[in-house]
C-alpha cells in the first residue's frame, strides 16, 4: 500500500512539473520570449512559492517578492525598448491570474495581490527620456521597477 502511495505521489509531482513546464512554454511562445533553463527554473520556484501551503503568509510573501523571474525575464529580452519592457511586465501580471496549480482562495488572492503590486509598480516607473537611447536603459528600467516593487512590498 505504501508503495502505491509513493508511486502516486511521484506521479503527481511529475504531473505538476509537466503542467508548469507547459505553462511556461505557452507564455514564452505567446510573447516571443526566450526559453532558457534559468528562466524555467526561476518560474518554477515562483510557482512553488505562490502555491505553497506549508509556509506562513509572511514567509510566502518574502519568497515571492525575492523571486527574480520577472527581472530575469526582462533582462533576457534582446534590445528591449520601454514599450517591450512594459508589455512583457503586463503580460507577466496577466500570467499570474492563471499560473500555478494552487486553486484555493488563498492561492488566488496571493497571485492577485502580487500581480496588483507589480502592475502598480509598473505604472510608477519613470526613466529620464535622455537615457532611453543608452545601452544600460534596460537595466536601469528593470532596477527602477524592482525598487518600486520592493517599496510596495514594504508598505
Amino acid at each position: 500500500m505504501e508503495n502505491v502511495l509513493a508511486t502516486y505521489r511521484l506521479f503527481l509531482k511529475d504531473e505538476r512539473k509537466n503542467i508548469l513546464n507547459e505553462q511556461f512554454n505557452k507564455f514564452a511562445d505567446s510573447h516571443n520570449l526566450p526559453k532558457t533553463a534559468k528562466l524555467r527554473k526561476s518560474y518554477s520556484k515562483l510557482m512553488d512559492a505562490l502555491d505553497d501551503d506549508k509556509s506562513t503568509l509572511n514567509d510566502r510573501v518574502e519568497t515571492i517578492y525575492a523571486n527574480n523571474f520577472l527581472f530575469e525575464l526582462l533582462s533576457a529580452l534582446p534590445n528591449a525598448k520601454e514599450r517591450e519592457l512594459r508589455k512583457t511586465t503586463q503580460a507577466f501580471c496577466n500570467l499570474l491570474a492563471s499560473a500555478g496549480l494552487g486553486n484555493k482562495l488563498r492561492h488566488r488572492l496571493m497571485r492577485e495581490r502580487y500581480a496588483e503590486s507589480v502592475s502598480g509598480a509598473l505604472s510608477e516607473v519613470i526613466i529620464d527620456p535622455s537615457l532611453r537611447k543608452t545601452p544600460e536603459f534596460k537595466s536601469l528600467w528593470t532596477m527602477d521597477l524592482k525598487e518600486r516593487l520592493n517599496t510596495k512590498r514594504d508598505n
